[in-house]
């Protein structure tokens, strides 16, 4: 009975329910366990899509890093982090290179917390002035969660319709 709903259910019948990936704790390069992950509860913790310039220098600031590299390159923890934001925000060559730097002892840490604020808000900013302009404009968010409530209420008609005809209740 440890097995999530859909799992159980697609072992009945030929069902195909989508069974979401679960998160995988793992180890920093000095083999500590992480399991804290940044979390919307920690407002230090992300970075939020109204967040200033200046707050996000200050958030990747707080980043935490080792104090040279390693010959491991870590798959979480705070060097994880810069490495993954700089593929997202800057480019995956970029990536590359810090990774190569760290593995080679030679990561400049201060260089790509430099670096990856400006691009982070680069990248943010135009959704932030669309979020200001729906501020000021209440009824076109309005419309659009009506809209928007519809549509999912036509999809939950058609998604309980499926299950109900897959467990024969039809």
């Amino acid at each position: 009975l440890d097995l999530p709903l859909p799992q159980r259910f697609n072992g009945l019948e030929e069902n195909d329910l989508v069974i979401p990936d679960l998160y995988e704790v793992g180890v920093d390069n000095e083999g500590k366990k992480i399991s804290k992950k940044m979390s919307k509860d920690n407002p230090n913790g992300a970075i939020f899509l109204m967040d200033s310039l200046e707050v996000i220098r200050k958030k990747i600031a707080k980043v935490p890093t080792s104090s040279k590299g390693g010959a491991i390159f870590p798959q979480v923890g705070g060097v994880y982090t810069l490495y993954i934001l700089t593929k997202l925000f800057i480019s995956p060559e970029r990536a590359e290179k810090f990774k190569r730097d760290y593995l080679a002892g030679t990561v400049k840490y201060a260089e790509i917390k430099q670096e990856l604020p400006l691009f982070i808000y680069k990248y943010l900013k135009p959704i932030q002035k669309k979020r200001n302009e729906y501020e000021k404009n209440p009824q076109i968010v309005k419309r659009i969660l009506i809209e928007g409530a519809k549509k999912a209420g036509r999809i939950a008609e058609e998604t309980m319709e499926e299950i109900k005809a897959a467990m024969g209740l039809e």
